[in-house]
């Protein structure tokens, strides 16, 4: 199946991404209510129940640059039906051999390294078919995992108290096997729109950026690789016949044996080479930033049924709760997508700082103000308001830091920085929900695992504020944001303005007939070095 970038054919990966994060997120957000069952039938520790969880988490985690780069090898589309498949049979067996060290096998271990192979590739896939719209995109795909943390609590329950905890293992497997699906939704080719050879030559088209932040306007092939050449971008490279094709955003694309797809280094260590030093620090930013919260958005969906289980709250009124916090997700998820698509990376910024700080204090207040109340109706209000502040600015957060990172690092080294910044959160899910479980053994009580992650999402902000002091000074970040898509309709004249109260983006034009190099080369330097936040255009 081939796809077109902006195309309506690119609506079918959203429809199998949101599927993906309906599946894995719904299950992952799910998990407390699922271990809950597990822990009564058990009667295990609650150390041995958080290990289980953490282990799905971390192999989902550390096993995605090992996918990302396989995926580049191996098709996508039967890497995430061979995960299917192989959930679908581990929990059979588990079925016919129920005990607990093959639950821990199965439902930890096997599941853990089977979705790591379709999580972040998917995610990524996303970004590559979109351009113009790519916060929405990430907005409707990371709306799945919302939608999916509203719907399986809910039905969880109902099938652990219908078809006892043995049972319900069958039907995850039965859950799981629609990754089949969603791996038929996936493209084994994405190519951008061309123009026919019959498209005037006279009007300039809008180039897109590369993955330097780069951009070139005109009809000329030799100014764009004059301007490749020394803003330090690779030129064009044409097919196997000598000829290039244009797409409808400036792009080429060339057959390097299969058709459509550019052709891009396709070594990790080549793509991580090439990042600047501001783009490697941003994303260890990111890194250490997920590292610190996520035990924050484990806490949310893991350890809350847990905690709720203290105070003798109902299975059934948890799961309601756990759905309550997956709508807030949700609803907040897409109007982030639709809102942020007209945001600046500062206030991109800004949102996820804030979101992370909001749930950080609500976790807090959650954990020492429950133990004080008395009235079982007082705290459940106070339990729901957890769930609606929690899951609105988690859902804020997650959908919008993907696409800060795209801007920074650009869309060709995504994949690889996306899974090492997955990867990242194994440092901090395997020993931290550890931790958190056996703190729970040793004072009877998760109000102190609570606090403890609201405490690591506050220091997720303030490392997520030093983005602020990289970024501030950096031109390349700067321009990047202006070449990403945010320019507005370029002026007449060179830095004028075209009607009062516009702020419109100047223009470097360059005739092709009446200029030399040395003009060129000017024109390429203004813009390169950020005296110039617009786009050299040549006119005939």
């Amino acid at each position: 199946m081939e796809i077109t970038v902006d195309g309506p054919s690119a609506c079918i990966v959203i429809v199998g991404a949101f599927l993906m994060q309906f599946i894995v997120i719904g299950y992952l957000k799910s998990a407390g209510i699922l271990m809950r069952e597990f822990q009564a039938y058990f009667n295990c520790s609650n150390t041995l129940i958080l290990f289980v969880t953490s282990t799905t988490l971390s192999l989902i985690n550390i096993l995605s640059p090992l996918f990302s780069v396989l995926s580049r090898r191996v098709p996508l589309r039967w890497m995430v039906v061979t995960s299917g498949l192989t959930i679908c049979l581990s929990m059979c067996l588990l079925y016919l051999a129920f005990s607990l060290p093959l639950w821990v096998a199965c439902l930890g271990f096997c599941t853990g390294a089977c979705l790591s192979a379709c999580y972040s590739s998917v995610i990524c896939k996303v970004n590559e078919c979109f351009e113009r719209r790519r916060d929405l995109a990430n907005g409707i795909c990371f709306a799945g995992s919302s939608a999916g943390a509203v719907a399986m609590p809910l039905v969880f329950t109902e099938l652990a108290d219908r078809y006892s905890v043995s049972g319900c293992c069958l039907l995850i497997g039965a859950y799981f096997l629609h990754l089949v699906i969603v791996g038929m939704l996936i493209p084994t080719s994405i190519v951008t729109q061309k123009h026919s050879d019959t498209d005037s030559q006279d009007a300039p088209k809008k180039v897109a950026p590369d993955a330097h932040g780069a951009s070139f306007v005109g009809s000329s092939s030799q100014f764009g690789s004059r301007f490749g050449e020394l803003a330090g971008c690779p030129t064009p490279s044409a097919k196997p016949g000598g000829a290039r094709s244009r797409s409808s955003t400036g792009r080429y694309s060339c057959s390097d044996g299969q058709p459509g797809r550019q052709r891009q280094d396709s070594s990790a260590r080549g793509r991580l080479a090439s990042l600047s030093r501001s783009q490697r620090i941003l994303t260890l930013i990111y890194i250490v930033a997920t590292m610190l919260s996520n035990l924050g958005f484990t806490t949310q969906y893991v350890v809350y049924p847990l905690f709720l289980a203290e105070f003798a709250v109902p299975a059934s009124t948890t799961a309601v709760l756990v759905a309550v916090s997956g709508l807030s997700d949700l609803v907040a998820r897409v109007l982030t997508g639709c809102l942020s698509d007209r945001f600046s990376w500062w206030r991109k910024s800004s949102i996820a700082i804030f979101g992370m700080t909001i749930m950080g204090v609500v976790c807090i207040f959650t954990a020492f103000c429950s133990v004080s109340l008395t009235d079982p109706t007082n705290r459940t209000v106070l339990f729901a308001a957890y769930a609606v502040l929690a899951g609105a600015s988690g859902g804020v957060y997650m959908s919008i830091v993907t696409s800060i990172l795209v801007l920074f690092v650009g869309i060709v080294n995504l994949s690889i920085v996306h899974s090492i910044v997955c990867s990242s959160w194994t440092l901090s899910t395997f020993p931290g929900q550890t931790l958190l479980g056996y703190l729970k053994d040793r004072t009877g009580t998760f109000k102190y695992s609570f606090a403890i992650a609201g405490l690591c999402m506050i220091c997720a902000s303030v490392v997520l504020f030093l983005e602020r002091l990289v970024t501030r000074d950096n031109v390349d970040v700067k321009d990047q944001e202006a070449f990403a898509g945010r320019l507005l309709p370029a002026s007449d004249g060179c830095g004028g303005a075209d009607g009062a109260g516009k702020n419109l983006v100047p223009t470097i034009r360059i005739s092709e007939d009446a200029c030399d190099e040395s003009h060129v080369d000017h024109g390429i330097a203004e813009v390169a070095n950020g005296n110039s936040n617009g786009e050299i255009r040549v006119e005939k």
